[in-house]
């Protein structure tokens, strides 16, 4: 797993097979930009909770930055708050990561 700031975005998804963003809010216009070429180039991608809900000024948007790509639109907080899930255990299998399926060419 690698850690990559907003500037080398770009250039780091080269070498990257999956991309986990996980509740990253703010998301430049050239980071989703960079982030559909991955998709459509043939990476897997995985956002969760308010990933892409602001700008790069910190303004809220209208619907999730990243919407055309993963199919979902933002119709409004919950009631709840955030919920997590957490596994226990060891994998099931090899090639999952904690009870979840990691198809074998992104797994190492």
């Amino acid at each position: 797993m690698e850690l990559y700031n907003s500037a080398a975005i770009p250039d780091a998804l080269k070498d990257c097979g999956a991309v986990i963003l996980a509740d990253q809010t703010i998301l430049s216009q050239t980071e989703c930009d960079a982030l559909r070429s991955f998709v459509r180039a043939g990476g897997a991608l995985l956002v969760t909770g308010a990933t892409g809900t602001r700008d790069e000024r910190n303004a809220p948007l209208a619907d999730f930055a990243l919407s055309d790509l993963v199919g979902v639109s933002h119709r409004g907080a919950g009631e709840t708050g955030t919920c997590y899930l957490r596994t226990t255990g060891r994998p099931r299998y090899p090639g999952s990561w904690h009870g979840c399926h990691v198809p074998a060419r992104y797994a190492k």
